[in-house]
């Protein structure tokens, strides 16, 4: 991620009401605000920016947890790039990462029952259902249960293409 990001930060929150729920970026000051935060992170927040022609519209990243060698995976897209398999092949490059050069031994992911997409980026990527919290989130005056994910470094290795990895400015 770079701080130029923080534009096309805040126009994904701004493209579907289910951003909201993935972090307080709803207006350019607090999108600037979040990338400056992920970036200040240092080595705990792993983060991926998605590009598609030079142009953030996505991000994956892995809150890393070195004591216990594990990581927990996010991710989002902007609206209109969702169903490209972009966030499938993020998440693969994401996990190579983790699991080569940070030598992490489990990733776990937690997703809303009710987001078939999430749910095939996780899977596509190797991770298997673990369970099931009961009501965890409240979505527009809502219960929905989340379901949890996670994989092993030890666990089948995926047929997902990587995006490719650049750290052009």
């Amino acid at each position: 991620m770079r701080q130029s990001d923080a534009e096309a930060v805040f126009e994904a929150f701004s493209s579907n009401a289910d951003m909201d729920r993935q972090g307080d970026a709803d207006t350019p000051e607090k999108a600037a605000s979040y990338v400056r935060a992920l970036m200040e992170a240092g080595e705990r927040q792993q983060a991926l920016a998605i590009a598609y022609r030079d142009r953030l519209v996505g991000l994956v990243c892995g809150t890393v947890d070195p004591a216990n060698q594990n990581a927990w995976v996010w991710y989002w897209m902007n609206q209109d790039y969702r169903g490209r398999s972009l966030a499938t092949r993020a998440v693969a490059t994401l996990v190579n990462h983790l699991f080569g050069e940070l030598g992490l031994y489990r990733l776990e992911l937690g997703l809303r029952a009710n987001n078939p997409g999430s749910k095939r980026v996780a899977e596509c990527n190797g991770f298997l259902r673990e369970g099931v919290e009961r009501g965890k989130f409240l979505v527009a005056g809502e219960r929905v249960d989340v379901y949890a994910y996670a994989r092993l470094r030890t666990d089948q290795v995926p047929d997902v293409v990587p995006l490719p990895w650049s750290t052009q400015p």
